[in-house]
């Protein structure tokens, strides 16, 4: 049996259910009205600024609820005390549940957990204030956890990312990358974290570093930046990666959002919640379809990022962030999933001729990242390491060993803004 609500969604009766907050069942009214309550045996159900009347069993059926229970093992409990079948009586307690639905008195466990969480996002915002820290603003939300810059009352000169786990169910990402930077050296061009809070924490939450930069993707970084300054930021980007790698771990997520560059053109990698270490089954393995290796795609379009991920495979998602920083524009393009899927499998991405300045871009350094895109892994280049000393060597080759690369920028601090920090 189901019990149908106005959403058009369906509440199973081993579906747990609860009370709304600030939900009261009582005697105490007006008392023009206190004699009608008595003489019919009728109580208040008082919610949402709602007042309706409920009988005594309704009451009992929803005094159950102030803890979350199942329709099933209520009805269980009303036919056990009023001594009949539960089959007898499983339509009327249906029906009146279903009211109380659709009235909002009654939530799923689910949703009850997403109001509260709700609320309390409402009070932070309204209060500014979490943990001791003073929140500044919001830089993301999202399904499992919500992104602050933030700093500490008495050092308000010192910033940082306050990653807060609103979802304990979803709290895999968050733990995996707690763990991840725990457990490896610091790198400069990995954000670090500063502070775990305890997991038994109603709300734990990650302090990490706060970076004030733009993704690579950004207009200023990839369209409007020299040529010289982008091969140090590719620098920056390897190194991170190679990192990881070194330390025998996954990035999980390699796509252009996830490498932000500050004012100096120094990157740093963020978002380890996909990061393993290689050959952990257990760990999911994301990413951003457009970044996908060829060997991690599926001949259709469902499960489009499911395929496992490897060492190999991250290169070939270097290639692509290498590719849009210096050109300026995706490699593989197509509107629909699948057909984006075949042209990273079966086609070659456009020459890198010039950049968004028009600068020419040198053969050594497109060597490299073409090497990086090979479709067939075992061409490609066989670890970070390798891609480093090409593109070491590219650069050489180009600039002549004499050129500070990064002595000129056109990104510089009064272009970056708030929007891209994180």
């Amino acid at each position: 049996m189901s019990i149908v609500y106005s959403e058009r969604k369906q509440v199973y009766m081993n579906d747990r259910l609860v009370l709304v907050e600030n939900t009261e069942i009582t005697e105490e009214c007006d008392p023009d009205y206190i004699h009608l309550l008595k003489k019919e045996k009728l109580s208040l159900l008082k919610f949402r600024s709602k007042v309706i009347t409920i009988t005594p069993v309704m009451g009992e059926i929803l005094e159950a609820f102030k803890k979350p229970q199942t329709p099933q093992s209520v009805l269980d409990q009303v036919s056990t005390q009023n001594e009949c079948t539960s089959e007898s009586i499983a339509e009327a307690v249906a029906a009146f549940l279903n009211r109380m639905i659709k009235l909002g008195a009654l939530v799923t466990e689910e949703n009850a957990l997403s109001q509260k969480r709700f609320s309390i996002f409402d009070r932070w915002e309204e209060m500014k204030v979490f943990q001791g820290f003073t929140l500044l603003e919001q830089i993301e939300k999202k399904s499992a956890s919500y992104l602050y810059k933030c700093h500490r009352p008495h050092k308000p000169t010192i910033l940082y990312t306050l990653k807060i786990l609103i979802n304990k169910k979803s709290s895999s990402g968050f733990l995996r990358e707690a763990n991840i930077l725990e457990s490896i050296p610091p790198h400069p061009n990995i954000r670090q974290c500063i502070h775990a809070s305890s997991f038994a924490d109603e709300f734990p939450y990650l302090l990490l570093e706060y970076i004030d930069g733009k993704p690579i993707s950004d207009r200023t970084i990839k369209n409007e930046t020299l040529l010289r300054n982008k091969c140090k930021i590719i620098e920056g980007i390897l190194a991170s990666i190679g990192h990881l790698h070194q330390n025998n771990i996954l990035h999980g997520d390699i796509h252009a959002s996830n490498f932000l560059v500050d004012s100096s053109l120094n990157v740093h990698l963020i978002d380890l919640g996909m990061s393993h270490r290689f050959g952990e089954e257990t760990a999911g393995h994301g990413g951003v379809a457009r970044y996908m290796a060829p060997e991690r795609l599926p001949n259709h379009n469902l499960n489009f990022s499911k395929g496992q991920g490897d060492f190999p495979s991250e290169i070939f998602q270097l290639g692509i962030c290498l590719y849009l920083l210096v050109s300026g524009n995706y490699p593989f393009k197509a509107f629909l999933l699948h057909e984006l899927a075949h042209a990273i499998q079966h086609q070659s991405p456009p020459p890198l001729d010039v950049t968004k300045l028009g600068e020419p871009i040198p053969g050594p350094l497109s060597d490299v990242v073409f090497k990086a895109m090979e479709k067939n892994p075992g061409k490609r280049f066989q670890s970070v390491n390798e891609m480093q000393a090409a593109w070491n060597n590219a650069v050489n080759k180009t600039f002549n060993n004499n050129e500070n690369i990064g002595s000129e920028s056109r990104y510089v601090t009064s272009k970056i803004e708030a929007s891209g920090n994180s």
